[in-house]
């Protein structure tokens, strides 16, 4: 492969991580992940359509999940894997395919969900 067809390639998040940070934020922050990519490649006007899926899914799927029971793991753990499942194998073979790529740093997305995560903690040791 030479520099120059390297150099065209786009760099996209790979499906693990829009499974990952599905799971430890929510299908939407997953989807704003994968928003990402399509942006990468230029397909700026289906964004908005996986973004409302996401937002759709969280809803229906959070209060179904909560209709059956208060588990943590089944209320927001299953749902969120399941999101992350369905953008990165459904959605995924629709918008990218076989697309040769390089993978992009998770360094952002991972700063994010740390900063997130650090809010919720220090509000709770503050708030005791």
């Amino acid at each position: 492969m030479t520099e120059d067809n390297d150099e065209e390639r786009p760099k996209l998040y790979n499906k693990a991580t829009i499974v990952i940070f599905s799971i430890l934020l929510s299908t939407f922050f997953g989807g704003i992940i994968y928003s990402q990519n399509l942006s990468e490649i230029d397909n700026r006007k289906q964004i908005a359509p996986v973004l409302v899926f996401c937002i759709i899914w969280n809803i229906i799927l959070f209060k179904l999940a909560h209709r059956f029971t208060d588990n943590f793991v089944l209320t927001f753990i299953v749902p969120n894997i399941l999101g992350g499942l369905v953008l990165s194998i459904l959605f995924w073979k629709h918008h990218f395919g076989d697309l040769d790529f390089k993978v992009r740093s998770v360094w952002l997305p991972l700063v994010i969900v740390l900063l997130i995560y650090g809010l919720f903690a220090g509000f709770r040791f503050l708030g005791n």
